[in-house]
């Protein structure tokens, strides 16, 4: 009975990481479409005459798009899955790291430097995918709680404070440009 119990209970377990990691999948490949979508828009929007419907060639953003073979969708997932776009591109980096090297690392061959690599890519993906997801629910554990109202008024603080941040850096920068205006280089000065 209790076995039953047990292997019922891993079977969930299972089931539910299947679940997720098909999720994440699910979103992976709709990025390529959404990509396809939101150019089109563009190109309805701002490039009318050169566009669907009036042409049958896709438009300048579209084309832009079509040029690639895929947008690849890197989607991590709340309990640090990944989509296997982001495994394509861990592998790439690691072989391409192994490629370059191996003989450097101290390793017999380029395949055992690129399972060193990898395993330490993926490791680091992996507690740098839990951290950020601990931060996230953290800094979103204290809205919970709060009315609509009360959320309303911190997005417009937020707001506030992001273009005060945009206007500082806007002076900065004029500043900058001010400065370097009436500073005369060393070599135009006359000694």
């Amino acid at each position: 009975m209790r076995e039953d119990v047990e292997l019922r209970q891993a079977e969930a377990r299972v089931n539910a990481a299947h679940a997720e990691l098909c999720s994440v999948e699910e979103r992976a490949q709709r990025v390529h479409p959404d990509y396809q979508r939101h150019a089109r828009r563009l190109d309805r929007q701002y490039h009318p005459l050169a566009s669907p419907p009036v042409t049958l060639a896709p438009g300048p953003v579209s084309q832009i798009i079509l040029d690639h073979v895929r947008v690849r969708g890197l989607v991590i997932g709340a309990y640090s899955e990944w989509s296997w776009d982001v495994e394509w591109l861990l592998e790439e980096e690691a072989r391409t790291a192994a490629r370059r090297d191996w003989r450097r690392m101290g390793c017999v061959s380029e395949d055992v430097a690129y399972g060193l690599i990898v395993a330490s890519y993926r490791r680091r993906m992996g507690v740098v995918a839990v951290r950020e997801m601990a931060r996230h629910r953290y800094r979103q554990a204290q809205l919970v709680g709060l009315t609509r109202l009360q959320l309303d008024a911190i997005g417009r603080e937020r707001e506030r404070q992001r273009q005060g941040v945009q206007q500082a850096e806007a002076r900065a920068e004029r500043s900058v440009e001010l400065a370097q205006a009436y500073v005369v280089p060393a070599f135009e000065r006359r000694a």
